[in-house]
């Protein structure tokens, strides 16, 4: 039981359906491309974010580093300044 309405059907021409196959391969290299090109965009920002954010924590712990080594430095300079006079006693 068919309930749709009858299409007229018409013999296709060979060069038609040579053409719009032709047409449907070229849209889906297209697409593929356009997906390639996607995705090796994405891939790009991935990297250059994650290069960035690395690079950022790094800078932070230099920093933090070297805030640790300027206040060891003070400490054992006051820590010196005790022991020269200790030292000078003893000698």
């Amino acid at each position: 039981m068919n309930c749709g309405l009858a299409l007229p059907s018409q013999p296709r021409q060979p060069q038609q359906s040579s053409r719009r196959q032709h047409l449907s391969t070229m849209g889906n290299e297209q697409q593929r491309t356009f997906k390639s090109v996607y995705a090796a965009g994405a891939v790009i920002l991935v990297v250059i974010t994650v290069f960035a954010v690395t690079l950022a924590v790094q800078e932070h712990n230099d920093r933090v580093l070297s805030e640790e080594i300027t206040g060891t430095a003070s400490e054992l300079q006051h820590t010196g300044a005790r022991i020269a006079p200790v030292s000078e006693m003893l000698t």
